[in-house]
């Protein structure tokens, strides 16, 4: 698991050790255009090493859902949805609410979590528009998000919902993995399915608490 963490802070880092000696004039010097694309891409570089941080501290401090309850809370899907897209960075979203689920008790910083990783995800491998669907079946809360991209390999997919830590190399990464943990932690379940025609389609089924 120490590999893949350090596999996947090390690339964002390095860049930005190289943007910075750019900028400082270490290397061949930049012009007015290039010293903005720089600083550009070393703010994006920062806002994804801060995702990534705040995904491993979750799962790394989330409670097992049976001890959870302090966190429990009636909330509105809509704004939690919404919060985790921005937080994301995806625009282009559309999002499909069922009226009975339109208000959950749930976990919200767990869900929350969940929602932006698997957002992100769609953003950075998947294409727009981002489809989100949120049903309530029975005592389950049912999430779906579907990006329309070129679609997950089918290894990918089964190394990604294994629950075994990504391997260095793998192209999704950490966010996925921490997806399946979180699901877990909360007592759901979680699957990937091809989206007609093209794309991923992620699958959430979580618990309700009365």
């Amino acid at each position: 698991m120490l590999r893949v963490l350090c596999h996947e802070f090390s690339t964002p880092v390095a860049s930005v050790q190289a943007l910075a000696r750019a900028l400082a004039g270490d290397t061949a010097p930049l012009d007015a255009g290039q010293r903005v694309e720089a600083a550009r891409l070393i703010a994006d570089h920062a806002a994804h090493l801060a995702a990534m941080l705040e995904g491993v501290r979750t799962v790394a401090e989330h409670l097992p859902a049976a001890a959870a309850r302090s966190r429990v809370s009636a909330v509105r899907l809509a704004d939690l949805v919404a919060g985790a897209a921005a937080a994301a960075g995806v625009t282009d979203l559309d999002l499909q609410i069922a009226p009975q689920a339109a208000t959950a008790a749930v976990d919200a910083p767990g869900v929350r979590r969940i929602l932006t990783n698997l957002l992100e995800n769609a953003r950075r491998h998947g294409g727009a528009p981002i489809v989100v669907r949120v049903e309530r079946r029975g005592p389950a809360l049912e999430i779906s998000a579907a990006d329309h991209g070129p679609g997950m390999p089918s290894d990918v997919a089964a190394r990604a919902f294994s629950g075994a830590p990504p391997p260095p190399e793998g192209a999704h990464g950490l966010g996925l993995w921490i997806v399946t943990q979180l699901v877990a932690m909360l007592g759901g379940s979680i699957s990937a399915s091809a989206n007609r025609p093209t794309g991923t389609r992620i699958d959430v089924t979580l618990p309700l608490v009365d």
